[in-house]
């Protein structure tokens, strides 16, 4: 595994075991293109080539692993010999191997897809993982939940679909949580939409006591009446097709002056019965 006939990528395997992932790892006695004697560690195989749990192939954290075994959710444990630290004395006993994160991304991105965007990720390794949530900003720094996606609890690729995203740059991440409620993010990615139309209309038409303004992303609405005097301000967060109360107004032409998240501003006609 991980190699051709003429390799010798491992010096002694002293025990093996595998996950419910169906990962496979070997303790023992190896060797890699640094160091050419014997190194003592705990290796993980990927499903293309062998890597050492929790460090590189520089590191000998471990002295002698006598024995492996996987529990039912998947966490790894290591019988042998243990050096600690920068100490050189010995220690007997069982270690644990948790990783500091639930998951690991090997790619994410975010591309337009007609008047949407979709977000795709895979994942290299999934331990104990629950579920996605995809989070949304337009400025790159404040971010919403927009959407939950289930973990396979493997290596996986995955794929969101916002079909509301703001006219103008969308940045998107990932919140990995696992079972255990521990969480991670992802680097921040974006995607500019540039054929969405922006557009937007309210309805009923004149209305006597609710109109809805239909729109993705706003994020406040100011009541003008036909002086140019504001009536009213309604502020909003990020909503869509917000429903807006003018059962107080006088009867007569309004305008309405509508925010976006990012920014942009449109004005509306209506008139109020």
């Amino acid at each position: 595994m991980g190699g051709i006939n003429t390799s010798s990528f491992n010096a002694t395997v002293l025990s093996i075991a595998t996950d419910i992932n169906n990962n496979v790892y070997a303790a023992g006695l190896f060797t890699n293109e640094i160091f050419p004697s014997g190194n003592n560690y705990v290796a993980k195989w990927d499903g293309t080539s062998w890597n050492e749990l929790g460090g590189n192939k520089t590191s000998t954290f471990n002295s002698w692993i006598n024995s492996i075994i996987t529990d039912k959710t998947g966490y790894v444990y290591a019988a042998g010999n243990f050096t600690k630290g920068s100490s050189y004395n010995i220690y007997y006993y069982v270690a644990k191997y948790t990783q500091t994160l639930p998951v690991k991304l090997s790619s994410i991105s975010a591309a337009q897809e007609n008047k949407d965007i979709a977000i795709k990720w895979h994942t290299s390794t999934e331990l104990n993982t629950s579920h996605f949530i995809v989070q949304h900003s337009t400025d790159g720094s404040s971010f919403t939940d927009i959407g939950t996606v289930p973990a396979t609890g493997r290596a996986n690729g995955y794929s969101f679909i916002d079909n509301q995203p703001t006219n103008g740059t969308n940045y998107y991440r990932l919140k990995s949580v696992d079972k255990d409620g521990a969480t991670s993010f992802s680097k921040v990615v974006s995607a500019s939409l540039t054929t969405y139309d922006s557009r937007l209309t309210t309805f009923p038409n004149p209305t006597k006591d609710v109109v809805t303004v239909k729109g993705n992303h706003i994020a406040s609405v100011e009541v003008i009446d036909n002086a140019g005097r504001i009536i009213k301000v309604i502020t909003l967060k990020d909503a869509t097709n917000p429903i807006l109360s003018v059962s107080g107004l006088q009867a007569g032409l309004y305008h309405l002056r509508i925010q976006t998240s990012d920014g942009k501003v449109s004005a509306v006609g209506m008139v109020k019965q």
